[in-house]
């Protein structure tokens, strides 16, 4: 019965001379369908593996610009044992001087001037005694350390997101004759 009333719905669509919708898709429109969906998620991870190179890129620059400003700190600071606390770089650029006054310690600054990178840092004077993993260091005879540690973000310690890097330094005070 179910092949005579088939039989009939193509009967009746040939007598009026138009054609019925059937239901479904067929095997042409779902090749094209995946063949655009193909694309698409291709173009997507092509965007995602760009922005993932360029986030590693800027954590590496970030990482060399921390040690270059530890360098220049202890430069500064080689005759003189700065006491503890925060510290934050600025540039006179008038003289082409780089000079570190104190900071906050609930803040984080920005590496990359401008909205380059959220990336921020802090240079922080400790004693032995606070650093983290202290068990470590216990050999070192130097009791002053300069930390620099990276963060996601910038601004608010609270807000700047999760610490991706962290460098302890031995302050050596040198003495002079």
């Amino acid at each position: 019965m179910a092949g005579k009333k088939l039989h009939n719905v193509f009967a009746a669509a040939e007598r009026d001379g138009k054609f019925r919708a059937r239901c479904g898709v067929t095997l042409v429109e779902l090749l094209v369908s995946m063949l655009i969906l193909t694309f698409v998620c291709l173009a997507w991870l092509e965007i995602i593996g760009i922005q993932s190179a360029r986030k590693e890129a800027r954590r590496r620059e970030a990482v060399e610009r921390l040690v270059g400003m530890m360098d220049a700190f202890m430069h500064e600071y080689r005759n003189v044992n700065p006491g503890a606390g925060v510290y934050r770089m600025k540039m006179e650029r008038n003289i082409n001087r780089v000079a570190f006054e104190s900071g906050d310690l609930g803040t984080v600054y920005k590496v990359f001037d401008g909205d380059v990178s959220p990336i921020g840092y802090q240079l922080c004077v400790m004693a032995k005694k606070d650093l983290p993993n202290a068990s470590r260091f216990l050999k070192w005879p130097n009791n002053n350390w300069l930390v620099g540690r990276l963060y996601e973000g910038n601004g608010n310690l609270a807000d700047a997101g999760r610490q991706f890097f962290s460098l302890p330094v031995c302050l050596w005070k040198i003495e002079r004759e």
